[in-house]
């Protein structure tokens, strides 16, 4: 049926940012000098395969609407927030020489966050037998997205302001 079906577009999103954001994580490593590195054609077709899945995500939503569909359009940010990060970065577009830090650190969370959605959405309900209706259905899509982004940006801070990266205003 259709939420079935949107469900499985779904899955398969965020199998394709997940590995798009764990292989960037591992790359980044090895290219802590020099960013450029990375600027490849198989770095840069991953980064634009993730914004290609969200657009993708999305017309999904619209053209075949389902009461999930709010889930697709509220998780579409992230690849094309993955994949513009990626090749921002991979353009030398960050300019801290902690850089590298900053892109593992987010890139691995960001993983976690990917990983913890569809587990929540498809390992725990089944293994815990949740059926959850309504509006409470939307909480395993969304609640790992809602408590790590602002994790990411308050972990990056702290490291910012005890690398000395931050300036009074941007505190």
């Amino acid at each position: 049926n259709q939420a079935n079906l949107a469900s499985l577009a779904m899955l398969a999103y965020l199998a394709l940012v997940t590995f798009v954001i764990l292989r960037h994580s591992m790359r980044v490593l090895e290219a802590k000098r020099d960013p450029t590195l990375l600027d490849t054609w198989l770095d840069r077709g991953l980064a634009l395969g993730a914004i290609g899945a969200s657009v993708a995500i999305v017309a999904f939503a619209a053209l075949r609407p389902t009461s999930n569909s709010i889930v697709l359009y509220a998780m579409s940010p992230i690849g094309l927030s993955t994949g513009f990060d990626i090749l921002r970065y991979v353009r030398g577009g960050e300019t801290s020489p902690r850089a590298w830090f900053y892109q593992h650190l987010g890139a691995t969370l960001g993983a976690g966050i990917a990983f913890h959605t569809a587990f929540a959405v498809f390992g725990a309900s089944r293994l815990f037998d949740l059926n959850l209706s309504g509006v409470v259905s939307v909480l395993p899509w969304i609640l790992p997205t809602a408590i790590g982004l602002p994790g990411i940006l308050l972990w990056k801070r702290h490291y910012r302001r005890k690398f000395g990266e931050l300036t009074p205003r941007a505190a």
